[in-house]
């Protein structure tokens, strides 16, 4: 039973030393923090290290698997979704995200030949355009002046075409046009008639 437990002690050991050394082996480092406006597309960046060994042997590792996840799971690189982008080759692994909408939180882990890499953790900050909300804002006052003016323009017309409508297409507007001309006509003989009926001066030097 000793004999046992001792080599269940010595598989263990051995697999949490290979483990650990493969962890060793393969670094990744990614940005921690990267920002994006709403609405437009990021792409997360990281690097692939081999370390502790040789030149030759870190030439014969590539990355065979990459695995990125947010809080809703794991990201299908792989079905031809538009909205992720995932490519990697030898030292670099990146995510394209299309049309980010909120901020999120992003983990991706990375398998090579020579082991796996200890996951790293990205978090997605968006920031909001607040050039895009001043022009909202700015806009409206002028929308709101431009159909107050509308509506004038419309009110003014309306009352023009119903004063001409009263004075020339209704029995009552003729009569107001005829008392206007009656009463110029009276006003232009009594001028006429005081100005011929004032005496003449003359001039006494002459």
């Amino acid at each position: 039973m000793s004999c046992l437990w001792i080599c269940l002690s010595l598989l263990c050991s051995a697999f949490l030393q290979s483990s650990a050394s493969s962890h060793e082996a393969v670094l990744l480092r990614c940005n921690e923090t990267v920002e994006v406006e709403a609405g437009e597309n990021v792409t997360l960046n990281c690097t692939v290290r081999y370390q502790n060994m040789s030149p030759s042997d870190s030439d014969g590792c590539y990355v065979v698997e990459v695995t990125w996840k947010n809080t809703s799971g794991n990201i299908p690189c792989d079905s031809g979704s538009r909205k992720y982008i995932c490519e990697w080759d030898q030292n670099h692994v990146s995510l394209t995200i299309s049309d980010v909408p909120t901020e999120e939180n992003y983990t991706v882990d990375v398998r090579t030949d020579c082991g796996m890499a200890e996951p790293s953790h990205i978090k997605v900050q968006v920031k909001h355009n607040t050039s895009n909300k001043t022009n909202k804002v700015t806009r409206a006052p002028e929308q709101n002046i431009t159909a107050v003016l509308i509506i004038c323009i419309i009110c003014i017309t309306i009352i023009v075409v119903c004063i001409f409508y009263v004075l020339f297409g209704t029995n009552h507007g003729r009569k107001i046009r005829e008392l206007i001309m009656r009463d110029k006509t009276q006003g232009d003989h009594r001028d006429s008639k005081e100005d011929a009926e004032a005496p003449l001066t003359t001039d006494p030097q002459v």
